[in-house]
């Protein structure tokens, strides 16, 4: 977790064991610590869609995966997004060693031995399926929110304080693991979703993109105005590898390039 107190509360939760949170089964069980602030007046990297996702089980009475297939999946044709995937479908974790090569990363994976849906962190899918519901965000086709809810998406929800807290947690060695390569020179905010760009980075992201990425490196981006949807797939870790950082940054150029969105001298590094 990116909280500097969360540990002071973490080995006193139930289910834990030696202290991790690791392997705790559900949301309550996982994530039932202190909040660290009053909402809105800061900003940290934490459980806040987890816990969103058990709320959306007692509104809906369902579990978060079978109201997602009801109402994201079967509206799109997905078929293969699961928080319970088989286990010769998930991909295999490697680990970059000192030496900068990949080894099979043979401890316990954060979700192991969960039994409950954690919306923040638990889901799997097959990467055509994770570009057709970013492709239904991207052309706000109405299948799955109504237009108005993804427009606001895309608008800046942090003010005051909590925006400059996101600036200066997201520019930190641990803070900016999860969102890519980051410029310190480029403004950004909070939409609901993701990272969002309030200025162009030339050759990446136009002014509005949306983005964010995961544990294993993984990535994706959402860029309105340009009409590009983009994911980025890999099972690396540690987060916020260097090494995959920069292919994310290649792929981001090369996938605009091709789209033409920038032409190949803005596409180049700055």
């Amino acid at each position: 977790m990116f909280y500097p107190t969360f540990a002071k509360y973490e080995k006193d939760l139930p289910g834990k064991a030696n202290g991790s949170h690791a392997q705790a089964a559900d949301v309550v069980s996982r994530y039932a610590s202190p909040i660290l602030f009053e909402p809105g007046t800061s900003w940290a990297y934490g459980t806040g869609i987890d816990w969103a996702g058990l709320l959306v089980e007692r509104l809906s009475k369902q579990t978060l995966e079978d109201f997602i297939k009801e109402n994201i999946c079967k509206p799109l044709g997905i078929t293969s997004m699961s928080f319970f995937p088989q286990k010769d479908r998930m991909p295999r974790i490697s680990a970059r060693g000192k030496d900068g090569k990949l080894l099979p990363y043979t401890d316990p994976y954060i979700n192991e031995g969960y039994v409950a849906c954690f919306g923040g962190q638990g889901i799997y899918s097959s990467m055509p399926d994770y570009l057709a519901f970013q492709l239904s965000i991207l052309r706000n086709d109405g299948k799955i929110l109504p237009a108005a809810i993804v427009d606001e998406m895309f608008n800046p929800q942090l003010h005051g304080a909590a925006s400059d807290a996101i600036w200066d947690t997201l520019q930190s060695p641990i803070g900016n693991s999860s969102a890519g390569e980051i410029r310190p020179d480029i403004r950004f905010n909070w939409g609901l979703g993701g990272l969002l760009f309030t200025e162009d980075d030339v050759g990446r992201r136009k002014k509005g993109t949306m983005i964010w990425g995961g544990l294993t490196n993984c990535f994706w981006s959402i860029d309105r105005e340009a009409g590009v949807a983009l994911a980025f797939g890999t099972q690396v870790l540690p987060p916020g590898d260097k090494r995959c950082e920069a292919v994310t940054s290649e792929v981001e150029r090369a996938v605009n390039t091709l789209a033409g969105v920038y032409g190949s001298e803005a596409g180049e590094k700055p």
